[in-house]
């Protein structure tokens, strides 16, 4: 088996101090490699986004290491982290995020000016990522114009602007209908298993079970034991409609 390219090892993080303090990770270890999707799983307030947002480097752990292909980030500089996200992160939220007053191309734009990118040609990838995720006809419309499942498509292609060996998303189908839970599914899937990029996703979605390599719950703040049932075939497959 390949050596992880995302690890971290015994991880903790609390949020506050003195008597409001509170633990939401538990001296936890994880490994992250390319070309799988790894579900994280378990109660609201078990501390699944907490580790999400450490292992992008969008919090720092209070204490323990996070690797990056072997290379510890914990202590990296604001600007030097800032640099590393954009590089190796891409990031899908539950919200989507998407400028309401910008179009598709507009929004995946966005990525591509803080990467400091040249326009034109910025403008150019934006809608070729659009295309490579099903929205060749909607180049140019607005978010009040798509439904749900376009808007993801939306929020991983921006997610996609760095070309990124890593996308992490939230609760990214709990806004979705089954159907086009799938097809956002599908594309997750394109994206690990024949692009081989490695997917990480929180999740509550029972209907995505089965699209994953690998599923991790956590419970108060700590990787729990794994069951027979936590590793599957993928199901979903090929891009989406």
């Amino acid at each position: 088996m390949s050596a992880p390219a995302l690890s971290i090892r015994n991880v903790s993080h609390v949020f506050g101090s003195g008597e409001t303090a509170f633990t939401a990770l538990r001296e936890v270890d994880l490994d992250v490699r390319r070309g799988e999707i790894l579900l994280l799983m378990g109660p609201s307030g078990s501390g699944k986004t907490t580790l999400l947002h450490i292992l992008g480097g969008l919090l720092r752990p209070t204490s323990g290491s996070v690797r990056l292909n072997g290379k510890a980030i914990e202590h990296l500089g604001e600007e030097e982290l800032s640099a590393l996200r954009l590089k190796h992160f891409g990031f899908i939220l539950q919200s989507y995020n998407l400028f309401p007053v910008l179009s598709a191309t507009e929004n995946v734009l966005v990525a591509f000016d803080l990467m400091r990118a040249n326009l034109a040609e910025g403008r150019v990838r934006a809608r070729e990522l659009l295309r490579t995720v099903g929205l060749a006809d909607k180049l140019d419309a607005f978010p009040a114009q798509l439904s749900g499942g376009q808007k993801q498509r939306i929020a991983i292609a921006r997610a996609l602007a760095g070309d990124p060996q890593f996308l992490l998303a939230d609760e990214p189908t709990a806004a979705l209908d089954a159907d086009t839970g799938r097809k956002a599914m599908a594309l997750f899937a394109r994206l690990a298993h024949d692009q081989g990029r490695a997917v990480v996703i929180v999740t509550h979605d029972p209907r995505i079970l089965p699209l994953a390599d690998r599923i991790v719950h956590i419970e108060d703040g700590q990787i729990a034991p794994a069951s027979d049932n936590d590793a599957q075939p993928p199901v979903f497959a090929g891009a989406p409609t």
